[in-house]
């Protein structure tokens, strides 16, 4: 499983701010062999959905100028509670239903505030 923030800019034709063509790369690197099959989560983070990426995705303890403190814990208990489990349950996944997940069968990837994000998830164990 590879989870994506920003999810709104991860597939073709993406959004605002363009699109990685994650979906297009996927397929060109495992027709090559240089990848293997994945299921890629595209976790959409704008505005219009009521959040605050400014925010969602800084540390606690860290702030933007202006900005309240980071509140990426609680973006990370939603992935861990929320996302991983649901996919889980509905996915062919390498991850059993009501097991914690193996770290080796999730990635995460962002960019921008969301590569803090994927940096912060790694570097605490996440």
């Amino acid at each position: 499983m590879v989870y994506f923030h920003d999810g709104q800019n991860v597939f073709f034709p993406g959004g605002t701010f363009g699109t990685w063509d994650a979906d297009r790369i996927a397929n060109y690197e495992i027709s090559q062999g240089r990848m293997r099959e994945a299921i890629l989560v595209a976790i959409d983070n704008a505005n219009d959905y009521g959040s605050d990426r400014q925010i969602e995705y800084i540390p606690p303890g860290d702030q933007l100028s202006g900005q309240p403190p980071g509140t990426a814990d609680n973006y990370v208990l939603f992935l861990r509670n929320n996302v991983l489990p649901t996919l889980d349950f509905n996915y062919r996944t390498l991850n059993q239903p009501g097991q914690p997940a193996q770290p080796a069968a999730n990635i995460t990837a962002g960019s921008s505030l969301g590569g803090l994000l994927t940096a912060y998830m790694g570097m605490t164990d996440s």
